[in-house]
């Protein structure tokens, strides 16, 4: 609960900017990043297996123009 109180404020901005899309939840980011921190724990180089995740995560799969 703390974690989720202290992070309201973030989301709220975010979304209120357009900068993350409508109807994100705090749950929705909270499930996807211990999702990636199980998905790579067993990687030679975790952190940085969880870093290009995050990226395409926060980019999307299509290429830049």
């Amino acid at each position: 609960a703390l974690l989720a109180d202290a992070a309201a404020p973030l989301l709220a901005r975010a979304l209120a900017e357009g900068t993350v899309r409508a109807g994100t939840t705090f749950h929705d980011l909270l499930t996807l990043v211990v999702g990636m921190a199980l998905a790579t724990e067993h990687y030679t180089d975790p952190s940085a297996r969880a870093d290009r995740l995050f990226a395409l995560a926060v980019e999307g799969l299509s290429p830049s123009p």
